[in-house]
């Protein structure tokens, strides 16, 4: 199984090690070619702005958009920002799949960064690293599925084929989330080309 990791901008390094530690491997994606033989996509985390650009200059939201159609894509952080469909502070329009408002860097600047434990299944506790962050600030559809939350905010939501979480746990050291997309991609019957 081949799983994509954007790798235009951002701490797409992290993911790909994460994957490898779960017996996938990465594909780093930087042309949409990239994209047809990966089974799913993770969007890591890095400065938004600067993604969506690069995603622009190489030609690449056509291709996300389709590749979302039929195939698991999970944000992290700056992932989640371009994954939404509403960003309220941003200069840039994100790719609008999963139906949620989103603010930038929410939580603060860098020195803001916290790292906490966050419950996922009533069994389930895992780290999590807050950088620069965005909050989910609205739920747009109730096809979104809130999975955890920290302070009463979700800060990590499904929709279909979309994953979503505000931290970074590929930074954490904690594979439970890298596993819990797997088991996604797994379980749905996507089409692949």
């Amino acid at each position: 199984m081949v799983i994509g990791v954007l790798a235009l901008q951002g701490a797409f390094e992290a993911h790909c090690n994460c994957l490898r530690a779960i017996g996938v491997d990465p594909c780093y994606v930087r042309k949409n070619a990239d994209l047809e033989k990966c089974l799913g996509l993770i969007i890591p985390g890095g400065e938004s702005t600067a993604m969506m650009h690069l995603i622009e200059a190489v030609g690449m939201r056509a291709a996300l958009l389709d590749f979302a159609q039929e195939r698991a894509i999970w944000g992290t952080c700056a992932g989640l920002i371009l994954l939404a469909k509403v960003v309220e502070n941003a200069s840039f329009t994100p790719l609008g799949l999963l139906n949620i408002r989103v603010k930038r860097n929410a939580y603060g600047r860098q020195i803001a960064s916290f790292s906490t434990s966050i419950t996922i299944h009533p069994d389930i506790t895992t780290p999590a690293l807050f950088i620069r962050a965005p909050q989910i600030t609205e739920i747009l559809s109730k096809e979104v599925e809130v999975l955890a939350t920290h302070a009463g905010m979700p800060v990590f939501v499904s929709e279909q084929n979309l994953f979503a979480t505000t931290f970074h746990p590929e930074l954490t050291g904690n594979l439970f989330i890298h596993n819990l997309f797997l088991q996604k991609i797994q379980e749905k019957a996507y089409v692949y080309v």
